[in-house]
């Protein structure tokens, strides 16, 4: 509780208090009496305290103050929530090749591929040892074994070569002949070689509608061997019968031999013959 006294109190007490001082003075001017000095009395007991003075009034609100300076860099906060997921960016240029890694344990075997191409015929063997000597027969039985085995044999021969027919490819026929294209290229001496296995012999185009026949093969497998050569007789081309050509698809300014070894004959896209060396691959028509 405030002990101080307010101030309107202060202003009814301050008269009599100058009263009181000056009252002694103004009775001695009146009588002087005999005084004595005296003891100092009790001290009194503390008055009460004032009633409490009215809230003073609120002040106008102040200017507003300069800008403070600015202060120090607070603790990081914890990380927020993640965002949602942005849309995919574009794609970037390859890396560098990594280093090649250690070879893998080889994998199951794989399946069996499709059945290949009939191989060729292969030598004959060499003989087998000789057999136990049979019981005695009888010769014209032995005779007539001996004739039916060796028809047989050659029956096997020609179905064994018939059977290599199977291997060509692009059959066409045309009036008393049967062409076919070689399965695969090889030099002159090769497919010159398949077709005689499978008992033909290398087309040679008589007159230009055979020729027709020859560039439409041409444009099936490209480029083909002629059934012609002239390794006899150097500028003199014979068919393989050795006969003289009776037909010619030259271009202009063949045959020229360039190089000196251009004994055989291929086929242009135009249907026209060049003069080449015999150890190109190329295919070949067997005529059957």
């Amino acid at each position: 509780m405030n002990s101080t006294p307010p101030p309107q109190l202060l202003l009814l007490v301050l008269p009599f208090l100058l009263l009181l001082q000056t009252w002694p003075s103004l009775a001695e001017e009146k009588q002087i009496l005999p005084s004595c000095t005296g003891y100092p009395g009790i001290p009194g007991s503390p008055g009460n305290n004032g009633l409490p003075g009215r809230d003073g009034r609120d002040g106008n609100e102040g200017r507003e103050g300069a800008k403070g300076e600015k202060g120090e860099i607070g603790a990081q906060g914890p990380p927020g929530n993640d965002g949602p997921t942005g849309l995919p960016g574009f794609q970037g240029t390859p890396g560098d090749a990594g280093l090649r890694g250690e070879r893998g344990l080889q994998g199951p075997p794989g399946k069996s591929g499709p059945s290949g191409e009939m191989g060729l015929k292969g030598e004959k063997g060499d003989p087998g040892p000789v057999g136990i000597p049979g019981q005695p027969g009888n010769e014209i039985q032995i005779a007539q074994l001996e004739t039916q085995l060796e028809s047989i044999s050659r029956m096997w021969d020609k179905f064994s070569k018939l059977g290599r027919r199977f291997t060509f490819i692009y059959w066409t026929a045309h009036k008393h002949k049967l062409l076919a294209v070689t399965h695969t290229k090889g030099n002159f001496e090769n497919v010159l070689k398949l077709c005689r296995e499978a008992e033909g012999l290398m087309f040679y185009p008589e007159d230009e509608e055979e020729n027709s026949i020859l560039q439409s093969f041409h444009r099936k497998v490209g480029i083909l061997y002629v059934g012609a050569t002239d390794a006899k007789t150097e500028g003199t081309f014979m068919d393989l019968n050795n006969k003289p050509l009776s037909f010619t698809k030259w271009k202009a300014g063949e045959p020229n031999n360039a190089g000196g070894n251009e004994n055989c004959i291929h086929t242009l896209d135009n249907g026209e013959w060049n003069d080449t060396s015999c150890n190109g691959e190329f295919y070949t028509v067997c005529q059957f």
